[in-house]
């Protein structure tokens, strides 16, 4: 008999549990130099602020074999949905993802939704079988990144002393602003203005994503979502001699425990500002701070377009090398119709 695909439920504990030993043994499978997904961060994926998150389940007997996630957005960006479908190691080529997959396509129309974003995690030396798998589902490749490591303490080069020297001589009329956990009240409305460049300004390939909007009641609402995920903020800001942010980067310390891995999550600076290094000085005082405040932090993963030329600059003179590569896809979903169920390809390989 073929396994229905079952609703998640946040409080069905068992459940959770065993998507949980999913996603532990295809970590283990397809990524084991990465830092795993913290057990507190995977009970609150179905929770995230400006989000309708849903996920459902395979079954292989008692046990779960498959997994699919869709996360919708409430504020903005009203056509898309990013997904995610899971597939354990052992269960792989047998049709479980593309069944998973036009689920979420059926769901994603059901809610109005045009198109699914989803990425691929790839080894750097070899083609992988997620990017195999939504080609051939139909999906159009949108956007190439590298993830990037840096070893912590950095090496302290000449050619970074330099950098950093005249990072810090050409931003000398700009106050650093810093703090760890939740944003300072005073400082949301500003913070907010940048998270909303953030979305215009950072390259999205080919992907057809409208500007975010941002007030300080959602940065309030992120704010507390890392906090419950377990994550603690460190940041550093630059104020203008107006009293305003103008650029800020950020680091996101995961829970105590699985928190020698650090990610770097935004920089921005805003375009009327940039041209003197200021997103360098920010993002140099930042490490600073991480190490006074997280000693434990062994190293910090950033993730970049591979458009983005300035930031790949600026983050590999500070010394960080490519670990990763993502692909990120497209996938069209046809509008549903009274007793119909959007199509896509079932002859995909992979999960």
């Amino acid at each position: 008999m073929v396994p229905a695909i079952e609703p998640v439920s946040a409080d069905d504990g068992a459940t959770m549990d065993a998507w949980y030993a999913l996603t532990m043994r295809c970590h283990a499978h397809d990524a084991p130099e990465l830092p795993a997904l913290s057990r507190r961060r995977h009970d609150n994926r179905l929770s995230s602020p400006g989000f309708a998150r849903r996920a459902w389940v395979l079954r292989d007997g008692a046990g779960v074999v498959a997994a699919a996630e869709v996360s919708l957005p409430l504020h903005d960006n009203l056509d898309n949905g990013f997904a995610h479908v899971l597939v354990d190691p052992v269960h792989r080529r047998r049709g479980l993802g593309s069944r998973l997959l036009a689920h979420l396509t059926a769901d994603a129309a059901a809610a109005g939704r045009r198109r699914l974003l989803l990425g691929a995690d790839e080894r750097l030396d070899a083609p992988g079988a997620g990017s195999a798998f939504l080609r051939a589902a139909g999906a159009r490749l949108g956007m190439r990144e590298l993830q990037r490591r840096l070893a912590l303490p950095p090496a302290d080069t000449p050619a970074l002393r330099d950098l950093a020297a005249t990072a810090r001589e050409a931003t000398r009329a700009y106050r650093l602003v810093q703090w760890t956990g939740p944003t300072p009240p005073g400082r949301c409305a500003d913070l907010a203005v940048l998270r909303a460049r953030m979305s215009t300004d950072s390259p999205h390939g080919d992907f057809d994503l409208a500007p975010q909007h941002w007030d300080a009641e959602r940065i309030r609402e992120r704010d507390a979502a890392a906090s419950a995920a377990g994550e603690r903020m460190v940041v550093t800001a630059a104020q203008a001699d107006d009293g305003h942010l103008v650029a800020y980067t950020e680091i996101a310390v995961p829970a105590s425990g699985d928190d020698h891995v650090a990610r770097q999550d935004d920089t921005v600076v805003l375009a009327e500002h940039r041209g003197r290094r200021l997103g360098l000085r920010v993002k140099l005082a930042n490490l600073e701070l991480l190490a006074r405040e997280h000693p434990q932090v062994r190293a910090v993963d950033t993730y970049n377009a591979d458009d983005n030329r300035w930031m790949i600059a600026v983050n590999e003179a500070m010394g960080f090398v490519p670990i990763r590569r993502i692909e990120d896809w497209e996938l069209d979903v046809a509008p549903a119709q009274a007793g119909t169920t959007p199509a896509i390809s079932a002859a995909a390989s992979g999960p």
